[in-house]
């Protein structure tokens, strides 16, 4: 995926709260509506786009891994992408966090006998009805069925296809309080989930608990265990390397630093967004999921007002 058609959305974050619910599938863009592709990785690798958040599926005789389900409105064509390479029934699902465009599939591949694996705090978030501020829905609990059925706190390992996954939540709350990165080191590749939307500026959860100096960290956290020569799948994007996330990590720690010096001042949600902190990036930046404005107020509101300052759900905070 490049460019992320969702500017209609941004609106809900600049002129307050949407009083009517948005349907997240219809009003989804670019990000539902792309063409489902696969590309392999090599080592038994390959990398599904276009069915929602990337998904990295591996495959082997024993069964086929998923890392992320993306939308319920995609798995048949999901299951097609899998036919396609030939592979065998889904056992293992690994969801990267509890977002809706990444743990779509989770019912379905349970109901065949996939074993689900997530941060325990994936399983705690899909319990519960969560509000996505960006679409402004409140999306209930899931089924039974779709909540992991293996949780783990700081790291857990897995083994799919020969490959040992090393899945890993980062130290501080960062996209979400939820989130993993999946290193296979063999292979040199590193599933970032949604702690990386290579190629412009991120969706960070507040509600969800998320940071933005969480994000950053999370950044170095896989920096220090990658090289010039992994290939890193991004939560929404093209297929990135390190210097790619390295850039993305550089910006958010600066527009992090400007941010704080701003709240110190004492400067209320107008007046920052008034001053610009992203205006140097947001060519480069901007367009994708927020522009400038949207995102100083987003990353406002999870740094000095969270949670959400129109509405949110108890179980959000």
């Amino acid at each position: 995926m490049r460019r992320l058609a969702l500017l209609p959305l941004i609106a809900v974050l600049v002129a307050g709260c949407a009083e009517t619910p948005i349907d997240p599938v219809a009003k989804g863009g670019a990000l539902f509506h792309n063409t489902v592709q696969t590309t392999s990785l090599g080592h038994n690798l390959t990398l599904i786009t276009g069915a929602g958040g990337n998904i990295l599926a591996i495959t082997g005789a024993e069964g086929t891994t998923l890392l992320d389900t993306g939308v319920t409105t995609r798995i048949a064509d999901l299951d097609a992408a899998l036919a396609g390479l030939d592979a065998e029934p889904v056992t293992t699902v690994v969801d990267t966090h509890f977002h809706f465009d990444h743990t779509g599939g989770n019912a379905h591949y349970a109901k065949q006998g996939a074993t689900i694996v997530a941060h325990e705090n994936v399983k705690k978030r899909l319990s519960a009805p969560q509000y996505i501020f960006l679409l402004d829905v409140t999306f209930p609990a899931v089924p039974p069925e779709a909540l992991p059925s293996k949780t783990f706190t700081r790291q857990a390992t897995l083994k799919a296809a020969g490959h040992t996954l090393k899945l890993v939540h980062p130290a501080a709350n960062a996209h979400t309080d939820g989130d993993s990165y999946v290193f296979i080191p063999d292979a040199n590749v590193l599933f970032a989930g949604d702690l990386f939307f290579n190629g412009f500026y991120p969706l960070i959860d507040y509600n969800g608990g998320g940071t933005i100096d969480g994000v950053v960290k999370a950044a170095d956290a896989m920096l220090a265990i990658t090289n010039d020569s992994t290939r890193i799948v991004a939560g929404h994007g093209a297929l990135a390397n390190r210097a790619e996330l390295q850039a993305y990590r550089d910006m958010l720690a600066v527009v992090a630093k400007r941010m704080h010096a701003l709240i110190a001042q004492g400067k209320t949600e107008a007046q920052i967004i008034a001053a610009k902190p992203t205006a140097d990036f947001d060519a480069k930046w901007a367009g994708g999921f927020f522009t400038g404005d949207a995102f100083t107020q987003m990353v406002y509101r999870g740094l000095a007002v969270r949670p959400h300052a129109c509405r949110y759900h108890p179980s959000a905070r």
